[in-house]
């Protein structure tokens, strides 16, 4: 039966069965169906192989048996054929748990361990679990988030959702069902474990029966051992299904037509961990006494101490309260550094040498500021009808982020102020539409705009990304580039025929004249030599400049930070963005290599492989050919190929006539193919972190999950250890880029940060301490400094701590220096909450301690110098900067001293400080 993709869901309602099981090879077509049958306000479910993770299967089967056997009348399951062709137990067992009934909290520990889940501090991923005090959290096969149980003694009180990330509760359940990781009953196929669920109730479809044969074939090639049992499950499939042939209109636009995408992606794993995060072991500078190395916290005299080691094996205790005086030690050279010894003038000579240096560069770096703060740009008009109808055809939901960084660059183009913005954002989080809608605002006003960009390659992508998105609008684009072959590029520019040109530092050439050139935009600025940004600079007189980077080098990122450039980080993912699954392989063999790359094609995607080797490219080619199925295409480009052949191959990569792209690092930037979903990169020891970031960057610009495929072919140096750790840890990280940065110049030892005078400055004190001093300075000489006193003295009897009972090491410190550098009560106020939510009621050293950081509050808020406690009487001495005062010595009941604190919270709140 033949059918159009838009009138297949009016087709399969009118079936009289509860239940609609629908099949198809297309993950587009299943994503569109799935979202219309929502917007009808249907039952509707979508099924496919997100990865190949044990796990992942588990939950997939458990979610499908939940799906099957629930109460809901009429259902719409959409299934990848991958997924339907797999066997599924048909059996769940799981218990109950409902609020307001009494449990044994240690015979639901029993359940979980007997149900085969980990017991893990923090949860980081399904099939995990957590007991602290009163509170178990686990992570449910077949649950979107994890849940959080808070029991009073054996009352269950609350059931509550939470985020993964943050760890904090958000949406109360009444009950909760928790299935087991050991499935069980028989193996059965989808379609007995559909019609045994839901009792015969069910109606079958498969769609293009051809399409489906092509992926059994690929499949049978991959698990050729298998390949009768594979044929034997496909016809039993087909047997109980109507066959439908599904057609597209020509023309029509599908995306377009779902109003709000709902696929949501859960979260299955723990944020990557801030570089700046302490464990023991590692370097930390203090600042007073140098480098030494974190041992950890020790309780001496009921008070947490951080214990640091020095050089002769001296020891340093620092109160916790004293934390804001350490920093992580990361130096820029990328070798260990020395220890200190304790007593010496050594440190303390190299710190006043320094600090000098660290003054002029905040002079430096003010007069920047001002300067830019000073000249007149250009203001750019008001947002249009032309501007909103562009904004209204972008296909997708923008971000929250997206929208903020958008906001912000219309502001700037806006104002007379002259706009040098970075904008911030992981590969594939919708930097180039930002950059997009900048431009149309800038033509819009009559000005011309040039796109810089650091490949050819990269230019030519934007540029067939620009003409797609500008097509409904008069306004012209060319590139100019080694790729572009119209001479009159030039001469057109001239003469503002064209309005926008996007090109390579070719357009930095004294040859490109602009007529109005209104808006430069960068991509990747730290690709570009000191030369080209030399010329940048001349070029940006007086220019509004948007920055788009991934992965800025440590100049930008500090200029940014200190509020030298403006920033806008894109930190959100798109709706249906998935963590890339990074694996490091050594020494692979063929036939591991041939499935990694059949699987993908089964998938109906494509494959990145690269090698640097470019001399033995043609070699590699015809090695891969040869491990590979004929039908498997394999083609390759580098950097010396003539520049059309390089074109026509990624067109017809982009186009689909070919499966595996053999690259070098050429593709690095821009290439934006969201049907390849799979990167090979061979040796990848040999290449800077960063760009192998970026090149895993190419992968996972869909809504399916990517693979990054890491091969080492020999021992690793230390170096290339971290390198390959740290990919590991960074596989689900939010906003990466902007992180990894960081990682890069502590393995690498990259970049300039402010200059190399201050690399002095910067390997004495650390990055970390470096920027601190920095940043205070500037404020100082900028007068930004808040009216408050910093070095206050609080001695109570008791200043509370966090109990080892309470909040484990590497959690505690967190929250210590979390805790000690508020500002506000409310900061503290939420602190408390969070720690309510998640680790259950307070202990009365934590009350004592929340106390003793409100005092701190209150005292450098109101020019108290000292807070002393002694038994019932709280003897309060202001700072003689406090001139309004008749007597500068107060004495207080410890209840009269609470109700102060109260009173300034209540007027934080009343003035509005949230």
């Amino acid at each position: 039966m033949q059918i159009l993709k838009e009138n297949l869901l009016e087709q399969i309602e009118k079936t009289k069965e509860e239940i609609k099981i629908y099949i198809s090879s297309s993950l587009k077509n299943l994503d569109y169906y799935y979202n219309k049958a929502l917007e009808k306000n249907k039952n509707a479910y979508l099924f496919n192989v997100y990865s190949n993770d044990l796990k992942d299967r588990l939950d997939i089967n458990t979610k499908l048996i939940e799906t099957l056997s629930s109460d809901k009348k009429e259902k719409y399951i959409f299934i990848d054929f991958n997924l339907a062709m797999n066997v599924f137990f048909d059996e769940a067992n799981f218990f109950y748990l409902e609020k307001g009934k009494e449990y044994n909290l240690r015979e639901i520990e029993k359940n979980l361990e007997y149900f085969s889940y980990e017991k893990e501090y923090i949860l980081s991923e399904i099939g995990q679990y957590s007991r602290r005090g009163d509170i178990i959290d686990i992570f449910a096969y077949g649950k979107d988030n994890p849940v959080r149980l808070d029991f009073f003694d054996i009352e269950l009180e609350r059931i509550k959702e939470f985020d993964i990330e943050t760890q904090k509760s958000f949406n109360d359940l009444k009950n909760i069902k928790i299935y087991s990781g050991k499935l069980d009953g028989k193996t059965v196929l989808i379609t007995d474990l559909a019609n045994k669920l839901s009792e015969g109730k069910v109606k079958f479809y498969v769609e293009n029966v051809e399409m489906l044969e092509y992926h059994l074939e690929t499949m049978m090639l991959l698990d050729y051992e298998n390949k009768d049992k594979l044929k034997k499950r496909y016809d039993e499939i087909l047997e109980k299904s109507t066959k439908l042939e599904v057609n597209i209109s020509k023309d029509r636009n599908y995306k377009s037509e779902i109003h709000e995408q709902k696929i949501k992606i859960s979260k299955k794993h723990l944020k990557y961990q801030k570089i700046t995060d302490l464990i023991k072991g590692d370097y930390v500078i203090h600042i007073q006494h140098g480098v030494g190395i974190y041992n950890g916290l020790e309780l001496i005299d009921n008070k947490e101490c951080l214990s640091i080691k020095y050089a002769d094996r001296d020891k340093l205790y620092i109160p916790v309260e004293q934390i804001g005086r350490l920093e992580k030690y990361i130096n820029i050279s990328g070798q260990e550094p020395s220890l200190f010894k304790l007593g010496t003038r050594g440190f303390s000579r190299r710190r006043k040498k320094y600090r000098e240096d660290i003054r002029k560069t905040a002079k430096m770096l003010l007069e920047i500021q001002a300067k830019r703060e000073k000249e007149n740009g250009i203001v750019f008009i008001e947002d249009t009808v032309w501007l909103k109808e562009f904004e209204e055809k972008f296909e997708y939901i923008e971000t929250k982020d997206q929208l903020v960084a958008i906001q912000d660059i219309k502001q700037d183009m806006e104002s007379s102020k002259i706009m040098d913005r970075i904008v911030c954002g992981d590969v594939g989080y919708g930097k180039t539409e930002v950059a997009m809608r900048a431009a149309f605002k800038a033509v819009e006003s009559g000005y011309q705009v040039a796109l810089l960009s650091p490949t050819t390659i990269l230019a030519q992508q934007h540029y067939n990304n620009f003409k797609k998105r500008f097509k409904d609008f008069p306004i012209n684009i060319e590139v100019y580039s080694r790729l572009s072959a119209n001479k009159n590029i030039l001469k057109r520019v001239l003469n503002k025929e064209i309005d926008i040109l996007i090109g390579t530092h070719k357009i930095l050439s004294d040859e490109v004249i602009f007529n109005k050139l209104g808006l430069l935009i960068i991509d990747e600025e730290q690709k570009f030599g000191v030369k080209h940004k030399e010329k940048l600079k001349s070029k940006k007189q007086n220019l509004d400049v948007l920055t788009m980077t991934a992965t800025p080098i440590p100049r930008t990122l500090n200029l940014a930070l200190l509020g030298i450039r403006d920033i806008s980080i894109i930190a959100t993912p798109p709706t249906q963005k998935m963590p890339i699954k990074t694996e490091v392989i050594e020494n692979i063999e063929d036939n591991k290599l041939k499935n990694i790359i059949l699987q993908e094609v089964s998938r109906e995607g494509q494959i990145f492989y690269v090698s640097n080797d470019v001399k033995n490219m043609p070699e590699k080619k015809k090695e891969l050919e040869k491990i590979l199925p004929n039908f498997i295409k394999v083609e390759y480009i580098n950097g010396q190929l003539n520049p059309k052949e390089i074109r026509e191959k990624i067109k017809a990569f982009e186009n689909e006539e070919f499966h595996v792209l053999l690259a070098s690092t050429i593709i690095e930037n821009g290439i934006d193919i969201p049907n390849a979903n799979t990167i090979i990169i061979d040796d990848f020891a040999k290449l800077g972190l960063s760009q192998i970031y970026q090149l895993r960057g190419r992968v996972g610009r869909g809504n399916r999950q990517a693979y990054c495929y890491l091969l080492k072919n020999k021992k690793l140096t230390p170096k290339g250890k971290e390198k390959e750790n740290t990919m590991r840890k960074i596989e689900n990280i939010t906003s990466g880029g902007y992180q990894i940065s960081m990682e890069d110049m502590n393995i690498r030892g990259a970049g300039e940060i402010l200059g190399e005078k201050q690399h002095g400055a910067i390997e004495t004190f650390g990055y970390d301490l470096y920027l601190k001093m920095l940043n205070e300075e500037i404020k100082q000489q900028n007068n930004k400094y808040k009216e408050r006193l910093e070095n206050v003295e609080i001695i109570f009897e008791d200043n509370g701590h966090i109990p080892e009972s309470y909040i484990k090491e590497i959690e505690r410190i967190k929250i210590y220096k979390r805790l000690y550098s508020c500002e506000h009560f409310y900061e503290v106020n939420e602190i408390e909450k969070e720690l309510l939510d998640r680790f259950g009621k307070i202990p009365q050293e934590m009350v004592n301690l929340f106390i003793y950081v409100k005092a701190k509050i209150y005292a450098q808020i109101n020019f108290i110098d000292n807070i002393t406690q002694k038994g019932n009487i709280i003897i309060i001495k202001y700072s003689e900067k406090n001139s309004n005062l008749v007597e500068t010595v107060l004495k207080l009941s410890i209840d009269e001293f609470l109700e102060k604190i109260v009173w300034s919270e209540k007027n934080e709140k009343k003035n509005n400080i949230v």
